[in-house]
């Protein structure tokens, strides 16, 4: 079953870097197959590819802000020091952070795509983004395979 869990790994990564990619359907079609591995295994490796995956997105936050259009919207009036306080915040306030990373990872509110983007502006911890992603994947991605393996066992 090792083919298994690369490649939901890999369809993890995909699923996280390509927009429209759906993981929840390979999961729904993994779902009939983990009864080998178990829900929280391949909960896990979908997570930890899934996460993997949006690392491009935090990284291309952290570099949007040398973007010359960037830069000219943090050099308006009020914005740069409303930017400065905010990262000062979340630096002040790291476990609010990734409580919302966990939060996003979890039920997608807010927007898990667009939210590892902000993080990156907001130069939270890649570790620390990466480890409560993981986490939240894996209990989203856990409760998915959970139900779809249990209406398979009401059908059998």
């Amino acid at each position: 079953m090792w083919w298994l869990l690369l490649g939901t790994l890999g369809f993890g990564a995909l699923s996280a870097l390509v927009p429209g990619v759906p993981i929840e359907l390979w999961l729904g079609g993994v779902g009939a197959l983990v009864d080998d591995v178990g829900v929280w295994t391949v909960a896990f490796v979908a997570s930890l590819g899934h996460s993997l995956g949006k690392l491009p997105w935090y990284a291309l936050g952290r570099w949007s802000l040398g973007w010359p259009w960037m830069r000219r919207q943090l050099e308006k009036p009020g914005v740069g020091e409303r930017y400065d306080r905010l990262v000062t915040w979340m630096e002040q306030h790291a476990g609010w952070g990734q409580a919302t990373m966990v939060l996003s990872s979890v039920v997608g509110l807010p927007p898990l795509a667009v939210f590892i983007v902000v993080a990156g502006q907001l130069r939270m911890s890649a570790v620390g983004c990466f480890v409560s992603m993981t986490l939240g994947r894996t209990l989203r991605f856990a409760a998915i395979l959970g139900a779809f393996t249990w209406a398979l066992d009401l059908v059998r």
